[in-house]
C-alpha cells in the first residue's frame, strides 16, 4: 500500500470507530471497519486477476 495512503486509511478508520462508538452512526460494524480491510481485499483481487490473465497468456503460446 503507498505510504500516502496508509495514513489517511487509518485516520478514516478512526473517525468511523469513534462516530460509531458515540451513536454518531448507525452502520454496522462491518461496514465501519471497511478502511481497514478493503485496500487489502483490493489488492488481492487484482493480484488474483493479474495470475489467471499470466496463466492464460502463457497457455496460449505456441511451442
Amino acid at each position: 500500500m503507498s505510504r500516502a495512503i496508509l495514513p489517511l486509511v487509518g485516520l478514516l478508520a478512526g473517525i468511523l470507530i469513534v462516530l460509531k462508538l458515540t451513536g454518531s452512526l448507525s452502520w454496522p460494524w462491518w461496514l465501519v471497519l471497511s478502511p481497514l480491510w478493503l485496500p487489502p481485499v483490493a489488492y488481492a483481487l487484482v493480484a488474483g486477476i493479474c495470475v489467471i490473465l499470466y496463466a492464460g497468456a502463457m497457455g496460449r503460446k505456441p511451442d
